[in-house]
């Protein structure tokens, strides 16, 4: 395929994907549409049951001294009060608190 022939292409894909985002969502149902969901963090260490192995290995809060975490995507909690939100000690590379929603 010679380059310009890939270009056109790939300007009428974006064309025909713009064009769709364009489109009124039927909000009354799930079909033909991506649910992505977001697991929160039930428990703050400490609380009870003390359960904490999807926040931790060993249960207690993460320590970016000593662990890696590596994280693929991050929800928006921007709209979550604060005394939904729990603080972690930790920051992202640009220095913007890590601060997960919690189930209390």
């Amino acid at each position: 395929m010679h380059a310009s022939t890939f270009i056109r292409v790939v300007l009428l894909a974006l064309a025909t994907s713009a064009a769709a985002q364009t489109a009124t969502v039927d909000a009354s149902t799930l079909a033909g549409k991506l649910v992505y969901g977001y697991q929160g963090w039930f428990r703050r260490p400490g609380e009870t049951p003390s359960n904490n192995i999807h926040w931790s290995t060993d249960g207690n809060a993460p320590n970016a001294d000593t662990i890696r975490i590596d994280i693929q995507t991050w929800p928006d909690v921007s709209q979550f009060p604060p005394e939904c939100l729990f603080d972690t000690g930790l920051t992202f590379p640009r220095s913007c608190t890590f601060r997960p929603a919690t189930g209390s």
